[in-house]
């Protein structure tokens, strides 16, 4: 599975940064340089986002079975947003809450933390309108957070199910 998960990122990240680097290089230079240069960017930087993701997942996972004295169920890295800022960090579920934990490379270093008590709902929703890998939480006084997560489907069937 989690084979599955490297393979489907890596051409998901690849396909469309070589095909942007490639029209750009063939509009300011030639044809084929455009498409040797989409192919090898596109591959290098799946390659190095890939890498840099395996990297923070490492320095950011919760080690042992809970936090902060809770049961952990899920975790996993997420980016939040407040309004239109996406700050990166670690979603954790647990046993009473969902918690967002910020990593030290954002502006807004602030934490969240919603008791799973409070939560009404738990939605999919789409970065920027078009790409599928988002939830959105609904308060029970109505708030919403919106997170960005890999495996949506996975924390919205483990939030519901807490």
């Amino acid at each position: 599975m989690a084979q599955d998960n490297n393979v489907q990122q890596f051409f998901a990240t690849a396909i469309p940064f070589g095909l942007a680097l490639g029209v750009v290089v063939w509009l300011t230079g030639d044809p084929v340089s455009g498409v040797f240069a989409g192919i090898a960017g596109g591959i290098l930087f799946a390659i190095m986002l890939i890498r840099f993701q395996k990297a923070q997942a490492q320095k950011l996972s919760i080690k042992g079975p809970s936090y902060e004295g809770k049961a952990i169920i899920y975790q996993g890295a997420a980016n939040h947003f407040i309004g239109m800022e996406s700050r990166g960090g670690w979603l954790i579920l647990t046993e009473k809450a969902l918690y967002f934990k910020s990593h030290q490379h954002n502006i807004n270093k602030s934490d969240c933390t919603v008791p799973l008590v409070d939560i009404t709902d738990v939605k999919p929703s789409n970065t920027l309108g078009l790409i599928p890998n988002g939830i959105t939480v609904t308060h029970s006084q109505g708030k919403t957070e919106r997170f960005v997560v890999r495996q949506r489907k996975e924390w919205m069937r483990a939030i519901r199910g807490s």
